[in-house]
């Protein structure tokens, strides 16, 4: 479900996702039909959940199955750096794991596998 402002990149996400049978909320609506009916009393802010470019790149190598020093070398950093990264996408997502991350990235439209 899709507000009518949804973004092009966003129409696509849903597009994709919905071809392997994920149902697809806007963070907003979400927001505002769904999260009273669950009981929830903090809406997701999306501000503290936006990735950079750079985290958005490591995440979509973490869910191809590339491991630190893997995705270290593919983009010339060191593996402190890619694990700086990866601590602050799970912050973000509040995941506890890597796979608990992809997870996540994969249902809010972050990445596509």
């Amino acid at each position: 479900m899709l507000p009518l402002a949804a973004k092009a990149e966003e129409i696509i996400g849903a597009i994709h996702a919905s071809m392997v049978g994920l149902v697809v909320f806007h963070r907003d609506l979400f927001n505002s039909l769904l999260l009273p009916l669950v009981g929830s009393e903090q809406p997701l802010d999306a501000s503290d959940r936006i990735l950079t470019p750079r985290e958005t790149e490591i995440l979509r190598m973490i869910a191809d199955g590339l491991g630190n020093k893997q995705i270290a070398s593919r983009l010339k950093i060191s593996g402190h750096t890619v694990k700086f990264h990866t601590s602050a996408i799970l912050a973000k997502l509040g995941a506890s794991n890597r796979a608990e991350a992809v997870n996540l990235g994969i249902r809010e439209g972050l990445i596509m596998v």
